[in-house]
């Protein structure tokens, strides 16, 4: 595994978080659907069966974009078993502080207390090891 693929793990929380927000949206607009089909009374002009298939519609968009999360998170449990599988443990904080919290390099020096040199020599050889 590579840079780029552990860099992909900030950007897949950011997508898993507007695909649920998304997500919420369809359910509360065929929530807000349905209410109406409870509240008119049914006519002969077609409308039911308009409203039945916007709701299906919405249905399918819902279970396309919870594919997608779950293609999403499983990128994301590959690259946590990546890290997991690290031998040493300075190595796995490096990793994890960096590509799943997202810190900044001068946070992870001040938390491990090692030099910005040593930090980024010490990243690279792990790249090494685990490409």
């Amino acid at each position: 595994m590579g840079k780029e693929e552990l860099m992909q793990y900030k950007t897949i929380k950011v997508e898993i978080k507007q695909l649920k927000e998304r997500i919420k949206e369809l359910e509360e607009r065929k929530t807000s659907i349905k209410s109406q089909v409870i509240t008119d009374m049914p006519t002969g002009n077609g409308e039911g069966t308009d409203i039945l298939s916007l709701i299906v519609m919405i249905e399918d968009a819902e279970t396309e974009l919870i594919q997608k999360e779950k293609q999403l998170i499983a990128t994301m449990n590959k690259i946590e078993h990546t890290i997991d599988n690290v031998e040493n443990s300075l190595d796995r904080c490096i990793l994890r502080a960096r590509y799943i919290e997202c810190k900044a390099w001068e946070q992870i020096c001040v938390e491990l207390n090692y030099s910005w040199r040593q930090i980024h020599r010490l990243h690279s050889n792990i790249l090494k090891k685990i490409a």
